[in-house]
């Protein structure tokens, strides 16, 4: 595996995480 994929998928990953943790967040809000 080259290193320009495994940044890809490590921003994939870093990505899909920020967005569990803003659905989270905004069901605490509500």
């Amino acid at each position: 595996m080259s290193i320009r994929s495994w940044e890809i998928a490590e921003e994939l990953n870093w990505k899909s995480h920020a967005i569990k943790i803003r659905e989270l967040m905004e069901k605490r809000l509500s």
